[in-house]
């Protein structure tokens, strides 16, 4: 303390003073979670694609337990290999969505951009690269609920539940309805789509409502996307459970 006063008192003439940093979510949300939740034991990768989230989660938390998500065959091969030096990663070849069953997924140039649901055909006027979204086909890929996975895999807790399914997330959030409303998964980290990139998906708005609804609230808003300098296209959010 008496450093401080020191220190305060030979800068005090430019008019600033020493003090503490506040704690300000929306810098880094891997450093967000650390500080809001602790170190995750348990993190749920739903639309891994080839493992990228898989490598920074291992990076961030090497002892964590990760169940990661990916229907598209291609993509999945890729995501076994990354996974493959950690064996604390399980990878699953299915989506998370409402409801079992089946469903049509539409695969594009660049993988990232696959989904349950059709390219809006507006998109290529939001996308920096038009043609990574052009749709190649489509592929019936099994999809089971976040509830259902837990059940039977005697899952009681989540502590990180990241989703990136390209304008599916609230689907996958109403398939785990039953583990949100009970707090069951303590935070959520997904990505929010603030103009048309897909058939059907679901808005930010009523993104956050659902959650809202659940005890869930936002914390930090990450990895923004402009339209010409001008407007966010997307970005991530983390959601803390109450």
């Amino acid at each position: 303390m008496h450093v401080r006063r020191l220190l305060n008192r030979s800068i005090s003439w430019t008019g600033y003073e020493l003090g503490k940093v506040p704690d300000h979510p929306g810098r880094d949300y891997l450093e967000d979670i650390r500080h809001l939740i602790g170190i995750p034991s348990l993190v749920f990768d739903v639309g891994a694609n080839e493992g990228q989230s898989v490598t920074e989660f291992m990076s961030a938390f090497p002892h964590t337990q990760i169940h990661s998500f990916e229907p598209f065959s291609e993509a999945f091969q890729s995501l076994e290999k990354t996974a493959a030096p950690f064996p604390g990663v399980r990878v699953n070849r299915m989506a998370l969505g409402a409801k079992r069953g089946q469903a049509d997924l539409f695969f594009n140039s660049n993988s990232v951009t696959n989904s349950l649901l059709p390219t809006a055909r507006e998109a290529a006027g939001f996308s920096d690269q038009a043609e990574a979204m052009q749709t190649q086909g489509s592929v019936a890929v099994p999809v089971t609920t976040l509830d259902d996975y837990c059940k039977e895999q005697r899952i009681s807790r989540i502590d990180l539940l990241k989703i990136d399914t390209q304008g599916f997330e609230l689907r996958v959030l109403q398939g785990g309805d039953a583990m949100l409303a009970t707090k069951q998964v303590r935070s959520i980290f997904l990505e929010l789509n603030l103009v048309s990139l897909y058939e059907g998906q679901s808005r930010p708005g009523e993104t956050v409502d659902f959650l809202f609804d659940h005890g869930y609230r936002l914390v930090g808003l990450y990895h923004s996307h402009y339209q010409n300098s001008r407007f966010i296209k997307w970005c991530d959010g983390l959601f803390i459970a109450e």
